[in-house]
């Protein structure tokens, strides 16, 4: 009988202590989490800043082109790819700026917002495009914008 109950105390003391190990263990790793999540989330990739207000991480290959839509309109389209740093987030383009003098420019922002809860950590890319009705048969600059700042500029010709 005194065999057996040493034999279910040293039981137990291995299991408080491997309990023990993995609470420590679990705590650690809780610890170490906000201080990854705290550092500045200012990141400069491809000459963009992730800010709250413009999440981007890279911006490329903008264009813009002029179809004729019948009854004397045509439509401005512009397209361009963008990557975000997780799928948590609604994306838009809204006309923005339209400046018609002897040269025609339109600006365009990027509309990011946030998505509630968890995302995967994975950088996202996706495709923007965005029509409207065009003002003039010649541009001499579509600039797009996101959180205040010009992100790409196409000028005629370009």
């Amino acid at each position: 009988m005194k065999a057996l109950l040493n034999t279910a105390t040293s039981q137990n003391v291995r299991c408080l202590v491997i309990s023990s190990l993995l609470i420590i263990g679990s705590a650690c790793h809780a610890n170490e989490l906000p201080r990854e999540l705290n550092k500045s989330s200012k990141k400069t990739i491809d000459g963009l800043k992730i800010t709250g207000r413009c999440p981007l991480i890279s911006s490329q290959n903008w264009s813009a082109s002029i179809t004729p839509a019948g009854n004397n309109e045509s439509t401005l389209s512009i397209s361009g790819d963008v990557e975000l740093p997780n799928p948590g987030y609604s994306v838009t383009i809204e006309d923005r700026i339209i400046h018609k003098n002897e040269e025609v420019r339109q600006e365009f922002n990027i509309k990011i917002e946030r998505l509630n809860g968890f995302h995967i950590q994975a950088i996202t890319p996706m495709t923007l495009e965005h029509s409207t009705k065009a003002i003039a048969d010649k541009y001499h600059a579509v600039v797009i914008n996101c959180g205040g700042n010009a992100i790409a500029k196409i000028q005629a010709g370009s």
